[in-house]
């Protein structure tokens, strides 16, 4: 697995034309793609770039691209994700 972060005008779907939603939340959408026979997830907050100013450090870390060596590598790292996740709602649910 390989994390890449690119800056809020980088281009999703240009890079990943074949890019589909897979997740979204408040500020964020999840794509799942496939280049080059090789799996990637990426993660899109690219919407919540009108919230600061040109120059900050964070417009650089919007969006991130994580390669996986198979679908296997993938959806183990989804699994787990989820599982977090839900960890987490059971622990502020009310």
């Amino acid at each position: 697995m390989r994390k890449e972060t690119f800056r809020y005008t980088f281009d999703v779907l240009a890079a990943f034309p074949r890019a589909r939603a897979h997740a979204r939340g408040s500020g964020w959408i999840t794509y799942l793609a496939e280049r080059d026979g090789m799996p990637y997830m990426i993660v899109d907050s690219r919407m919540l770039a009108d919230r600061y100013e040109e120059g900050d450090p964070i417009l650089d870390n919007m969006v991130t691209v994580i390669s996986f060596e198979d679908e296997i590598e993938r959806d183990d790292y989804l699994a787990e994700h989820e599982r977090r996740a839900e960890r987490y709602r059971e622990t502020v649910s009310f």
